[in-house]
């Protein structure tokens, strides 16, 4: 027997620690969940890959997806693509689409960070596949917004890659969805990507008028001044080259000359000297032709060494697998390592629940065997006893008859006396003894019934978490759980919670220490399940043993419940 308790206790702990590492593994997740949304660096490829890894064998669809997500985010932090672009696809191959509860916000923005990758490495045909499932999922979503940001989106990448007719088509679909859904700002920033499509095209001048047009008179940008903050004034680029379309030149170079800000890129100032070019060599200038000759081919080299730059860095980034491969190849083989373990772990956790599954189900076919031998002497007693009373009472009218009709038979009216008394005599005597019989045995049948409700209340669900919560400082108690803690106690012992309630001023606190007491928690844990002092639970003890009990120390209050109400709660 002290072998099967030290069993079930190494289960039991085997189990809370299983439940600690899930918590610890999500809690993990989730900070890097929220350093993402803040858009801070991850840089912590190890930790994202183990929660990964972890995730792999103890998560749900969702969560293993979350993981993957958050070790693609990582990766593309530290620049390396081609593992990034991998951990999204893990991330969407564990996505279950056909459940109800897939997390489709997730899965679309995996795509959303998958098409940045592929637009960065220029691949621009994998960038406009994956922006095409982002928008099927954030429309599975109901997320409009997203959903034609990416059409606009996809309409900036089909002029990158000079396809027009498809980026005009997409580009006015998005400013026709903006509209109809109440965004009329991003309408309009979506149609200056519509004006750097139609500023070289001749016969879109008026579409490019109209575009202006709109953006002058609805834009929220422009400041008391009708001025654009810095960042936004590439559009003056544009009406400068629709005024040169026009052969209005004063007005062009007007507004090719507010294109300029302080702290301007090469490549800003690219297109801006090449329209003050336009102007100057369409007047003949030729002491401005030579200035600005001069700058834009300063600022062209320039926008061309720093994308040289930034492409060198992002093939450089693509294809530098050396140290990946040795990486994976030490992951395998800790993989592997870890698999065994788990493979070994496993078999031996199945043959402890094997057995214990085994001693608790003999265990109950026992006492149920024994509570039915119980019942059934019960029955066979009682039915006796019925029998020796009835025969009794058929020998009392038998007696009145016959000294009815031998009344004048004084000897033999004595001697039946005599047989009358002996044997009422003996089933008195046999009564008595059967009648304690049944007082032991119905005594035995309230004890098995009272061990049996204290054990189905320690079964319970809120139970089986007020000893979890005991055993376990880092949980905390909700509101809620002492609330069903009181109802259920009430339902197995009714008249313990009826004479707690007849206490004048007695509290819902108090009777959950009375509960936790007949629980047999220790003091020390119930204090801080509370929350309150040890001392605070000793004094109230005493009150509660001093009115229910006449007793006032708190020592004998939890003998005093069980002897009382029967109450033996036992951890299970």
């Amino acid at each position: 027997m002290k072998g099967r308790c030290l069993l079930l206790v190494w289960v039991l702990l085997t189990i809370l620690a299983a439940c600690d590492d899930g918590a610890r593994q999500r809690l993990q997740l989730e900070e890097l969940e929220r350093m993402n949304r803040a858009d801070s660096l991850m840089t912590n490829d190890s930790l994202a890959l183990d929660l990964a890894e972890w995730f792999d064998d103890h998560g749900t669809p969702n969560e293993q997806m979350r993981a993957y997500y958050i070790l693609g985010r990582t990766y593309a932090d530290l620049g390396e693509a081609p593992q990034a672009i991998e951990a999204y696809n893990d991330a969407i191959e564990r996505a279950d689409t056909t459940s109800q509860n897939c997390d489709y916000a997730t899965l679309a923005r995996v795509y959303t960070q998958m098409a940045t990758c592929f637009h960065r490495q220029l691949l621009f045909s994998d960038e406009i596949e994956a922006r095409h499932f982002a928008i099927h999922y954030f429309l599975c979503e109901r997320d409009t917004f997203n959903a034609i940001y990416h059409i606009r989106m996809t309409g900036g990448t089909y002029i990158l890659m000079n396809m027009k007719d498809s980026a005009d088509m997409l580009l006015n679909k998005a400013m026709e969805l903006y509209r109809k859904h109440g965004y009329d700002q991003d309408a309009l920033q979506t149609s200056t990507m519509l004006m750097h499509l139609y500023m070289d095209i001749p016969n879109r001048l008026l579409q490019l008028n109209d575009l202006i047009n709109a953006y002058d008179s609805g834009c929220l940008l422009f400041d008391k001044n009708r001025e654009l903050p810095p960042s936004m004034r590439q559009y003056y680029y544009y009406k400068g080259k629709y005024y040169e379309g026009i052969s209005n030149l004063d007005s062009a170079e007007f507004y090719y000359r507010k294109v300029y800000r302080d702290h301007m890129t090469p490549v800003d100032k690219n297109p801006m000297y090449k329209g003050l070019l336009n102007v100057f060599t369409k007047r003949s200038q030729a002491d401005s032709i030579s200035k600005y000759s001069i700058l834009y081919c300063q600022a062209n080299d320039s926008s061309i060494a720093v994308n040289d730059r930034e492409l060198t860095a992002q093939l450089s980034a693509s294809y530098n697998y050396s140290r990946y491969q040795k990486l994976s190849i030490e992951k395998e083989r800790e993989s592997f390592k870890l698999r065994y373990g788990l493979l070994i772990t496993l078999f031996v956790s199945s043959l402890v629940f094997m057995a214990i599954f085994v001693f608790l189900r003999r265990y109950k076919q026992r006492q149920q065997a024994k509570q039915q031998l119980l019942r059934k002497e019960l029955a066979k007693v009682t039915d006796l006893y019925n029998k020796n009373n009835q025969t009794l009472r058929i020998l009392k009218e038998s007696h009145q008859v016959a000294v009815d009709k031998l009344a004048d038979a004084q000897q033999d009216i004595t001697d039946l006396n005599q047989s009358y008394n002996h044997i009422i005599n003996s089933l008195e005597e046999e009564n008595a003894s059967l009648k304690h019989k049944i007082e032991e045995l119905s005594v035995n049948d309230n004890i098995s019934q009272i061990i049996l409700r204290s054990k189905q209340f320690a079964e319970t669900s809120i139970a089986k978490r007020f000893f979890c919560l005991a055993n376990n400082p880092k949980l905390k108690t909700v509101h809620s759980e002492w609330d069903e803690l009181i109802n259920t106690a009430s339902d197995f012992f009714p008249v313990l919670l009826s004479d707690l309630n007849n206490i004048p001023n007695i509290t819902a606190q108090e009777v959950c220490v009375a509960i936790l007491v007949a629980m047999n928690i220790r003091t020390d844990d119930i204090a801080r399940l509370m929350n309150v002092s040890g001392q605070r639970i000793t004094n109230v003890k005493a009150s509660l043993n001093g009115y229910m009990f006449g007793i006032k120390t708190a020592r004998p209050f939890h003998n005093n419940i069980r002897e009382r109400y029967g109450v033996y709660v036992i951890s299970v």
